[in-house]
């Protein structure tokens, strides 16, 4: 950025900013932070380790689960777009008397996905197979089950398992999206460290309502939500956000006049000081002017 090279005291703004990333303050586009494979593959390896950890930990008694089944039958199928939390969707919002598992809401979803995959591909639902076997017993949600599984669209996780793992290791493993409105806040979350975590969750979840029966896919957002700075030299920083919409965010757009916007004396910016000092004491600058700056607005 080219902050450092600005004029005077830093101007802070509370703002919103555009579903496309454009601050609405200062018209600059915020930037889109993924990560990268390195990282990636570290957090592959991560889950694929707690994965046989979790197996190792079960009781004899149990079936034993070996995770690198899934593995092998990722790499054979693994030709997706997008990962469904089959449990998560089918299960959303069912806490009344007569709430159950709501096949029609998944394949909603399903459908959804399908209509906007740009190469008509359909995603992978993960659902534990104790839910599947149930679903087959059902004479009415038995044929779209069948025809999922024989598609390849439907893979049933074994008994003992946490689904957790196999949607989260697909998503990683196939760097698409992941359909789930779980906040992944469980502990074992945590392990894969929080930081990265959090930038990989923004870039790859998306999140769904349904109102009044009628789906609504929250895709992520073209820019990354955390504190940066612009081309030219403003900073931005995300500040609150209501019911995790983040076209209501309030942002803080902190910036001042750039030497290219201040008028000249003799051919040259009429800057007050020398670039090095400018950029020596940007720091000091940036905190006291916010300071002030915030008691204005």
């Amino acid at each position: 950025g080219h902050g450092w090279v600005g004029e005077g005291k830093w101007i802070v703004k509370k703002g919103n900013v555009s579903l496309t990333g454009r601050c609405l303050s200062c018209s600059e586009q915020l930037a889109s932070v993924d990560t990268n494979e390195v990282e990636t593959q570290k957090f592959v390896d991560s889950l694929v380790a707690l994965a046989m950890e979790r197996k190792a930990k079960m009781n004899s008694c149990d079936r034993k689960v070996d995770f690198s089944e899934f593995q092998d039958w990722l790499e054979k199928h693994g030709d997706y777009e997008a990962i469904v939390d089959g449990a998560n969707i089918g299960l959303y919002q069912q806490n009344f008397a007569d709430g159950g598992f709501s096949l029609p809401q998944l394949e909603a979803v399903v459908k959804e996905l399908y209509h906007k995959s740009g190469n008509n591909k359909w995603p992978l639902i993960l659902l534990h197979k104790k839910r599947v076997r149930t679903l087959l017993e059902n004479p009415t949600h038995r044929n779209l089950v069948e025809e999922w599984i024989n598609n390849g669209v439907l893979y049933a996780t074994p008994p003992g398992s946490n689904d957790d793992w196999y949607w989260l290791y697909a998503t990683a493993k196939l760097k698409c999206l992941l359909v789930t409105n779980d906040e992944m806040r469980d502990h074992i979350f945590e392990l894969l460290g929080s930081s990265f975590f959090q930038k990989w969750k923004e870039r790859h979840q998306v999140r769904y309502t349904f109102t009044k029966g009628n789906l609504k896919l929250e895709m992520p957002p073209p820019f990354s939500v955390v504190i940066q700075e612009s081309e030219k030299g403003s900073w931005h920083v995300p500040v609150s956000c209501q019911n995790n919409e983040e076209s209501s965010r309030t942002w803080l757009c902190i910036s001042r006049k750039r030497v290219l916007d201040l008028p000249k004396v003799n051919g040259k910016f009429a800057t007050s000081g020398n670039e090095k000092k400018i950029l020596s004491s940007c720091n000091k600058s940036l905190l006291s002017s916010c300071d002030a700056g915030n008691d204005e607005n």
